[in-house]
């Protein structure tokens, strides 16, 4: 007689997450610090799939790393972690009404590399990437040649203020577009030693935080204002009193206002007014939210396939017929 036996599926199931922690691990150092082998909509249909699987998984509660070993190594005035997200409208709806806003403040999610400048008596100091959230790279010498630097504010502040370092669209196609796309474009550009190519860079504002008495913040809206004073290019921000009305943005920013603009965006960050220093320290911040767009599909031909290397892995990448995709000429596109 022979015993029949039923699949393991618990084991399969603890094979699957094991596949995607490995996964995800090596799709965000690709992202961070090389270049990404996979779409955007791709890396988040990992993550959610492990969060459906093993919604406690440390990974989930981590940031990808950025760091190189040329540059010095300092620490953040401002904890500089990473964002839950959403892209279905119901999602939002369900995170809205936890956190009961009257207000939200909604900005465009620009999509470049996050900095941190740090002031002492209105004079710069330091600049650093995201690194692991806590200690980041000093890229100080870069930063001083992109535009939107200040190397001294007005006021006497003591702080950290943040940006997102871009690449607009029209440098990248006269320039640099034999990258896959302008993020990936300003990364390599952020860290080179030799600084060429910082100055194609635009640094675009949107936080600060005050570690002196001199200048305090009451509220989101005033350290908008206050960067604004200071003459920082800043993001443009909206004010909307519902669940709907951001959704209805989001809408029109997807299908209208970003391909009219002159950098990349994926989506909108929504928080409220007030201000928790404590909530920032969170591996993934719950006052705040990114609301990703919908990936965009447009069909091209392929005209050849190349491999690209890092490490043990190959990724295969195609070159296609030029389309224009999110505000930006492409002409190279993964595979994987």
């Amino acid at each position: 007689m022979v015993k029949a036996t039923m699949p393991n599926r618990q084991k399969s199931e603890q094979d699957q997450i094991k596949y995607l922690v490995d996964e995800i691990s090596r799709h965000r150092y690709l992202y961070y610090n090389e270049q990404p082998a996979i779409s955007d909509a791709k890396y988040d249909s990992l993550e959610d799939e492990l969060r459906d699987l093993d919604p406690n998984n440390p990974l989930l509660f981590k940031i990808g790393i950025d760091s190189s070993d040329i540059f010095t190594k300092r620490e953040h005035v401002i904890p500089m972690m990473s964002q839950d997200k959403v892209t279905q409208p119901q999602e939002f709806i369900k995170w809205a009404k936890k956190r009961n806003y009257k207000t939200f403040l909604v900005q465009y999610k620009l999509d470049g590399i996050s900095i941190e400048l740090q002031y002492e008596n209105g004079i710069f100091q330091y600049a650093l990437t995201r690194g692991d959230g806590k200690v980041g790279d000093d890229v100080s010498a870069n930063v001083t040649r992109m535009k939107g630097y200040i190397s001294k504010l007005q006021s006497a502040f003591t702080g950290a203020v943040r940006a997102e370092v871009l690449l607009y669209h029209n440098i990248f196609e006269k320039k640099y577009n034999d990258k896959q796309n302008c993020r990936n474009a300003a990364s390599g550009l952020v860290r080179k030693k030799n600084g060429i190519g910082s100055g194609d860079l635009n640094l675009v504002f949107y936080d600060a935080i005050s570690t002196s008495g001199g200048i305090t913040f009451q509220n989101e809206i005033q350290k908008l204002k206050w960067l604004k004073q200071e003459n920082f290019p800043t993001i443009p921000t909206k004010t909307l009193k519902s669940p709907q009305e951001v959704i209805d943005l989001r809408e029109d920013a997807m299908n209208n206002k970003r391909n009219t603009l002159d950098y990349d965006i994926d989506g909108l960050v929504i928080k409220g007014k007030a201000i928790d220093l404590e909530d920032m320290k969170r591996a993934k911040p719950m006052s705040q939210i990114a609301f990703k767009f919908h990936a965009e599909i447009i069909e091209t031909k392929v005209l050849d396939v190349e491999w690209s290397i890092s490490g043990h892995n190959y990724t295969p990448v195609a070159i296609v017929e030029s389309v224009r995709l999110m505000g930006t000429t492409v002409s190279r596109a993964s595979l994987a």
